[in-house]
């Protein structure tokens, strides 16, 4: 038991918070029993709340009651725990054993303790005697709590950690025992009771043993298995090392290592292939067999090889290259033991993330409680119920796991590791933030350690899981996709038993269940499984397995949702049978695709085309049945009949010769026309508000398409009475473009109102209501007669009035614009809108109408160029309040990319129409051309910031998608240009569908949750902030509106003097209302308040440091008794380290985003104000006067240097234009951390004194641990500057080092324990190191693979150095435990073995730079030689061999010399290609080198050693080379992985680009009389 005040305060928070959701849960279990066990569950629940109120009854401090009582209290617990869990049929008897043996270990130690009494009572001497007593009740108490601790774990002994608490119980009893024969063996002289004494102590140990084995994870696999497993594991520890020693001894160890561990694998595999009745799996395990057996004598050849040449680096690449074969033919051979060896991993990995996660939802629960941050809690709230949703799917997919471990409950479990990732890792985040607005520190604290600790076990379980997907990677497509069909077929029976309930009305809402929530569940199930059908009829067409199956998967999982979705979608209707039954369709075809899909991904022999001729239709129905699902939806079916409506009426307007001659005159159609005009525009805002009420959507939708279909008839009329054909075509196709702008606006609202929270959902309304009042000004202007002027005021008015919509609660971002940037736009547009304002008075006085027409046009411009700033600096006014959760950037921009759909689908409309015109044309292909082109440039955006490859390729593949269909519609519409004719319109319209299917898919793909942007989620006080900007945007639009309405008046009656007047209060009513948002913008400006508040209250902690330390200097500090020294320490680590993690987002906020300055700035101020709580705790503690003042003075530093930081933020305010005060902000910036680094440094020292530098180490390792998994899309390293090889070579030195001191660990525990902690610290801070450059080399690494198997291999290392640390306290506590130094010794051994496959990692990473580096040393020795050679031929001592001449060797050197410029060339491409095609490159050039210094060689020995100066000339020349080639390679070497815009790759091509010019000018153009000068010349040229 752990006395420390922090520890029980943590512990009392844990139950406190998990036991009401534990009887929550009971209770719910309890309503679904049956008979009386819902009343037996009640009352286990009761007990068990009592035993834990016993329990903290008897641990509360300052109870005098004995600690017996405490540990009966434990026990109880326990005895409740096990009744509880037996209630619900969780309990086995493995428990019931466990106890068993704990207590035959007291019942043992009892025996022991008489003994040890018996002897006592034969020692003379009186403290002797005493230590043998208490010797004895140590071991009483020992044992006593071991049995307690095994009532408290039993329930729960799977879980590592509480099998790692009762270990350490029986450790205790171990030592004890030995404590008690060391205390007696001493004292007594009585041989036989000696003996007894240590029969007593056997027993006690053979009791310990028995319950050790009981304790330990049994394994699931056999002996055979676990043989085969553990030579597995050392076949893939001795490669690494292999692969990355330079030392052929070692290696040639490491191999004979290897041939032992291979023949043992053989064995193996051999002995499974005699046991198994499968005749084919036999034999593919005798061939499997024999491939390793090959592979390991091609490594013992190459190990005698490199043994007899050590020094030859040819003989040590002979020997890797035949580990890595070994090790891919260990894989292919072992390909089970592998796998079951990940899966084992995954399964402990998902239980404890699922318990880490449910300990995290229950703290966040009871924290809700104490959060005065309304905005957090509602978020920490969803995020909770997110969670839990999937914690149940986990753990069954577990259990599943467990029982059968098939390839089925293999998928299973992946799936729901995949889905219960993502919304815990949004969980770690916002709890995270809300642990910074507690008021209680305590609840604070725990709430941050179950966030750290749930973000550990993520880490791990992802690891585990991209582990378990590689070795799984070798099932068969086919099977894949039958288990993944085997589950829809399983699924269908859900929904037919559920049509089933509804046909007897039996059908009811599970809790949870509303209607608004169940048909956005629906929506997103719908275009989730939509997304995944697409991408599996792509991956059959293109035979793309890998890909297929995992669009099936997704498919699989995306059902499974919209199964539920569409019972909660049935319950909550009144048509519960309608959307079953479409459910049911869409399983049926669905089942069908993934039955055929599998087929054909499995047979080779069947063309893409025919494939694709297959799969196609029947993808093609999936979505059809998805669409009659959507349409099923309440609501839906009114508004996609509104679209039919518009549809029928767009098309009815081609047989406008059919109808008979209107009875009504221009005028009084006109009057009509623009009556139902405005009707419409209004239609469309009710159906913008009735968003909310899918009835009264469907309502809205109804009267809407009845209003539009009303107006095209009176513009048809209206046409029809134009005699002049151009004109009338013209009416004709703005009535189309309205009608498409109308369905639209639909389309839109339709999704919209099943998936509000989709991103971007707001903006995308609003753009498609203002696209239907520009479609209306358009008919407006085409119909209208009417005076001039008259018609862009009303016009003007309209487009300003659409703009409403975007003042209404801005909760969305509207553009890319920053707060300053807004700011600018809105002083220009009001300039702008002033010279608008005094040109409309002034050419309404005057008459000059056109020009009145332009200047109301610029007018509306420049209104809603500042309405939509405003609109933007609102919401980043209200996102930047501290009270908000901050939004977060996506990876597409979902709102430019609806933007560009829209219009291309817009100019395709237009195309598809018979009667467009060349004008048309041109200007809707230009359209499309500019989108298209923004599109594409999207997806590669999106592909080069994502590390998963599935996401990449697709991005990668739909943007060829778009770019060949736009290059298709291009091409036919150049033929149209040339001649029109009816097939080539057939064309044209076949492109454009084709384009808008490329186009849909894209946006489809792209709206998936994870891709998109999340907005901020604006608080109350967030909205208040908003409403100055607002309320003047409002005032803007209604005097614009006004005054615009007051000038139509004064174009037809400019003498009105009353109509003067009121065009002048309106004016001045919008210049005072752009006024007030002008100071608004500046006085409101995000972040200054809050920076304005940290300064003051910096000033306020900075005067409790110097009242504590005036105290301190006249030894007046009053002792804080609060926390324990150690507890201060570790709050104050953990302060200073979330301090640290802020200091980049705080800077990159005071740069570029002032929205996000509030937010860092508070979180800021609170971190400083618990270090400065936590300080003063721990000075107070301190008894040494000089350290009381160090510390204090260090914290002062701190808070002085976080001052002018915060400062420096206000000044640069976010604004990226304020380049001239970055710097300042960066040095402000710098000099911070440099502060927290000396307080660091301090607080360490005093935490290894005060015994608690293993919290303190084990937090910052984990800390690291899991920032490999965060902002690896905003990851830039180092500005850009630094390459794969940059942060390789940094990490090699810190993984060295890092082993180094492990080593150092070990060794120390025995000599000098007191060097621990600082080893330890040495440790983390080199880890923290090698973290931050593994981000970096995973972000600049080619290889996917390769990331992945870095960030995996770092994480794991985490783990085995928090391990290390760990044992290393128990060894400085504990220096003389052998228990606690075998253990240090195993996670010195994990942390070798964890660095050697880090080490192996990035060399596979950099097989290019190697080969560079080697090549350079080859190069080296080739210009040592021919120096020699150049001695020899100084002495005229060269000598040709035979009667050979230079014509012998001419042809040979040309030759080789223009192979060594095409391979020089293909090394400088290599520089900014693959790995591997880099280390092909510089063997190549190496080879060549080679060739040509021995050709060279040749070819000046035969000019004879009476020519001496033309040998010397010969060799100097292709010397000279071999060194510009040795240059050219460390060029490359350090231009290797970087950007292209990197100043080393600039250099190296453009001294390649010299150099090959220069190249082919000497072989070409050089004029000599002799080849030999010809050569010589062309070298130097070279």
């Amino acid at each position: 038991m752990d006395e420390s005040g922090a520890a029980v305060d943590e512990t009392v928070s844990a139950i406190s918070s998990g036991l009401p959701e534990v009887a929550k849960d009971m209770r719910m279990l309890a309503a679904l029993m049956e008979d009386s066990s819902g009343e037996k569950l009640i009352d286990a629940t009761k007990k068990l709340c009592f035993a834990f109120s016993d329990l903290l009854n008897a641990a509360e401090p300052g109870t005098k009651e004995p600690r017996q009582n405490l540990l009966s209290a434990a026990g109880r617990v326990g005895d409740a725990s096990r009744y509880l869990l037996n209630t619900i049929d969780e309990g086995d008897e493995s428990q019931e054993l466990l106890l068993a043996l704990a207590k035959g270990v007291a019942n043992s130690a009892a025996k022991l303790v008489v003994q040890a009494k018996q002897c006592s009572a034969t020692v003379e001497e009186p403290q002797e005697r005493e230590t043998i007593i208490q010797a004895a009740a140590q071991a009483a108490l020992s044992a006593s709590e071991l049995v307690a601790c095994a009532k408290v774990v039993a329930p729960t002994i799977q879980n590592e950690k509480c099998r790692s608490e009762l270990m350490g119980a029986t450790r205790k009893v171990a030592q004890s025992v030995d404590g008690v024969l060391s205390s007696c063996n001493s004292s007594s002289a009585d041989k036989g009771l000696k003996g007894d004494l240590q029969a007593a102590a056997r027993e006690v140990s053979d009791a310990l043993n028995r319950l050790l084995d009981q304790i330990r994870p049994v394994p699931r696999v056999s002996a055979h298995e676990n043989l085969q497993e553990g030579a597995v594991d050392t076949i893939l520890v001795a490669t690494d090392k292999i692969m990355t020693s330079d030392d052929s001894s070692d290696m040639v160890k490491q191999a004979r290592i290897l041939a032992q561990a291979t023949a043992q694998l053989i064995q193996a595999i051999k002995g499974e292939a005699e046991k198994t009745p499968d005749s084919e799996l036999q034999r593919k395990l005798i061939a499997a067999a024999k491939v390793l057996a090959e592979a390991t004598s091609k490594l013992v050849e190459a190990a005698k090889s490199c043994a007899s040449n050590p020094q030859a680096s040819g003989s040590q690449d002979l020997l890797r290259q035949a580990a890595v074969d070994l090790r891919e033919a260990t894989n292919m051979a072992a390909g089970g033991a592998l796998q079951r060896k990940s899966l084992r991993r995954l399964e402990s990995s998902a239980k404890n993330a699922a318990a880490a996660a449910a300990q995290c939802i229950a703290s966040s629960q009871s924290a809700a409680a104490i959060c005065d941050n309304p905005t957090t809690k509602d978020a920490m709230s969803s995020d909770c119920r997110a969670v839990a949703d999937t914690i149940p799917k986990l753990v069954s997919a577990v259990k599943s796991s467990l029982q059968t471990s098939d390839e089925s409950s293999q998928l299973t479990l992946i799936e729901a590791t995949e889905r219960f990732l993502t919304p815990s890792l949004s969980l770690v985040s916002t709890t995270k933030n809300a642990s910074s607005f507690l008021v209680d520190p305590n609840a604070s604290r725990h709430l941050s350690q179950c966030s750290q600790k749930l973000a550990v076990e993520l880490v791990e379980l992802r690891t585990a899981l991209e582990r378990m997907k590689a070795d799984s990677g070798i099932a068969q497509p086919a099977k894949q996709l039958e288990t993944a069909e085997y589950k829809v077929r399983e699924a269908k029976e859900e929904v037919i038993a559920a049509r089933k309930a509804a046909v007897r009305h039996e059908l009811r809402p599970l809790p949870g269940d509303t209607p608004q929530n169940a048909i956005q569940r629906l929506t997103v199930s719908i275009r989730k499984v939509a997304t995944c059908t697409e991408q599996l009829v792509d991956s059959v067409g293109n035979n793309d397995s890998g890909q297929g199956i995992s669009a099936a998967q997704g498919m699989s999982s995306g059902l499974s949702d919209l199964i539920q979705a569409s019972r909660a979608v049935a319950a909550t209707s009144g048509d519960p049978m309608r959307v079953l039954t479409a459910t049911e369709e869409v399983l049926e075809r669905s089942s069908k695709l993934l039955k055929e899909s599998g087929g054909l991904l499995s047979t080779p022999s069947i063309t893409p085309e025919e494939k694709e001729k297959e799969v196609v239709p029947l993808g093609r129905g999936v979505q059809e049945s998805l669409l009659k699902l959507q349409n099923s939806i309440p609501g839906q079916k009114e508004v996609e009949e509104a679209i039919q409506s518009i549809s029928f009426t767009s098309l009815s307007m081609d047989r406008m010769g059919q109808r008979p001659r209107p009875t009504k005159n221009y005028g009084q159609l006109q009057n009509e026309l623009q009556q139902l005009a405005t009707e419409v525009d209004e239609s469309g805002v009710e159906v913008v508000g009735a968003l909310g009420n899918p009835q009264k959507l469907g309502q809205e939708a109804f009267a809407f398409g009845d209003k539009t279909k009303k107006l095209v008839e009176r513009g048809s009329e209206l046409a029809s009475l134009h005699e002049e054909v151009q004109m009338r075509e013209e009416i004709l196709l703005t009535l189309k473009n309205m009608c498409i702008a109308s369905s639209n606006l639909l389309v839109v609202a339709k999704a919209i109102s099943s998936n509000p929270d989709a991103p971007g959902a707001k903006n995308q309304l609003n753009a498609a209501a203002r696209a239907v009042s520009e479609s209306l000004n358009q008919l407006i202007d085409a119909c209208s007669s009417a005076a001039p002027g008259q018609k862009e005021c009303e016009n003007a008015v309209r487009r300003i009035q659409a703009l409403k919509g975007l003042l209404e609660n801005p909760s969305e971002p509207i553009n890319n614009c920053s707060y300053f940037d807004c700011q600018q736009i809105v002083v220009e547009k009001s300039k702008l809108l002033g010279d608008s304002m005094t040109g409309i008075a002034n050419h309404a006085k005057e008459g000059r109408l056109a020009e009145f027409g332009k200047s109301v046009n610029s007018s509306a411009d420049a209104v809603c160029g500042l309405i939509e700033s405003s609109a933007q600096a609102a919401y980043l006014l209200g996102a930047s309040d501290p009270t908000s959760v901050a939004g977060r950037p996506g990876l597409v921009d979902i709102h430019s990319i609806n933007q560009s759909a829209a219009a291309i689908k817009t100019a395709c409309q237009t195309l598809h129409n018979s009667k467009v015109t060349q004008p048309q044309v041109l200007s809707s292909a230009t359209l499309i051309a500019q989108h298209t082109s923004a599109l594409c440039t999207a997806c590669r955006t999106a592909s080069e910031r994502t590390n998963d490859p599935t996401t990449k390729r697709q991005f990668v593949q739909m943007a060829k998608e778009v770019a060949n269909a736009t290059t298709a519609l291009v091409r036919d519409i150049k033929a149209l240009d040339h001649e029109e004719s009816a097939e080539k319109l057939e064309n044209v319209s076949r492109a454009t569908s084709s384009l808008t299917r490329s186009v849909n898919s894209l946006v489809q793909y792209s709206s998936q949750p994870e891709f998109s942007a999340v907005s901020a989620k604006i608080s109350n006080k967030g909205r208040e902030t908003q409403e100055p900007i607002v309320t003047a945007g409002r005032s803007v639009i209604q005097g614009s509106s006004f005054m615009l309405q007051a000038a139509k008046t004064l174009a037809v009656n400019p003498k009105d003097p009353p109509t003067w007047q009121q065009l002048a209060q309106h004016s001045k009513h919008v210049s005072d209302s752009i006024k007030r948002l002008v100071t608004a913008l500046r006085e409101k400006a995000p972040g200054q308040k809050e920076c304005e508040m940290a300064v003051d209250r910096i000033t306020e902690l900075l005067n409790q440091l110097n009242q504590a330390s005036l105290s301190a200097v006249s030894q007046n500090l009053v002792p804080r008794k609060e926390n324990t020294l150690r507890g201060f320490v570790e709050n104050a680590e953990n302060s200073v380290r979330t301090a640290e993690e802020g200091v980049e987002r705080l800077r990159h906020a005071g740069r570029s985003e002032a929205e996000q300055l509030g937010h860092e700035v508070s979180s800021m101020v609170s971190r400083m104000e618990a270090l400065v709580a936590n300080i003063l705790g721990v000075s107070s503690n301190i008894l040494q006067t000089k350290e009381q003042v160090n510390i204090l003075e260090r914290s002062k530093t701190v808070l002085e240097s976080a001052h002018q930081f915060i400062m420096a933020a206000k000044e640069t305010g976010g604004n990226p234009k304020a380049i001239s005060l970055h710097q300042e902000l960066d040095l402000s910036a710098q000099c911070f951390q440099e502060g927290l680094d000396d307080l660091k440094s301090s607080l360490e020292r005093i935490s290894s004194g005060a015994g608690g530098f293993v919290g303190s180490i084990t937090e910052s390792i984990a800390a690291s641990m899991v920032k490999l998994d965060q902002q690896k899309r905003s990851f830039s390293p180092s500005g850009g500057n630094e390459g794969y090889v940059d942060f390789q070579t940094r990490m090699v030195n810190s993984a060295k080092e890092i082993a180094k001191l492990s080593q150092d660990m070990v060794s120390k525990s025995t000599v000098d324990p007191t060097q621990l902690p600082a080893l330890s610290s040495d440790v983390s801070r080199l880890y923290i190191q090698l973290a931050n450059d593994a981000r970096g080399a995973v972000a600049t690494t080619i290889s996917h693979e390769n990331g992945v198997r870095i960030r995996c291999g770092v994480q794991e290392l985490g783990r085995a150095l928090i391990d290390l640390v760990r044992c290393g306290g128990s060894v400085q506590f504990s220096p003389n435990d052998a228990f606690a130094q075998r253990d240090l010794s195993d996670a010195n051994r994990g942390v070798s073995e964890k660095v050697s496959e880090i080490l192996a990692a990035l060399q596979a990473g950099s097989r290019g730079t190697q080969a560079c580096i080697n090549a350079a040393s080859t190069v080296s020795g080739i210009i040592g030689d021919l120096d020699t050679t150049i001695m020899f031929a100084t002495a005229g001592t060269l000598h040709a061999e035979g009667d050979e001449t230079f014509a012998d060797h001419r042809e040979n050197i040309i030759r080789t010399a223009k192979a060594l410029v095409e391979d020089t060339k293909t090394l400088v491409a290599g520089a900014a290609s693959t790995q591997e095609q880099l280390a092909l490159a510089a063997n190549s050039a190496v080879s060549t080198i080679v060739q040509l210094s021995e050709a060279v060689k040749f070819g000046a020995a035969s000019l004879g050693s009476n020519n001496p100066e033309s040998q010397v000339m010969l060799i100097n020349a292709v010397r000279d080379v071999a060194g510009a080639l040795y240059d050219l390679i460390h060029s490359t070497k350090s231009a290797a992985g970087k950007p292209t815009s990197h100043p080393s790759m600039l250099q190296l091509k453009e001294s390649a680009k010299t150099e090959m010019e220069a190249e082919d000018e000497g072989w070409v153009t050089c004029p000599s009389d002799t080849d030999e000068e010809i050569l010589i010349n062309g070298m130097k040229k070279l």
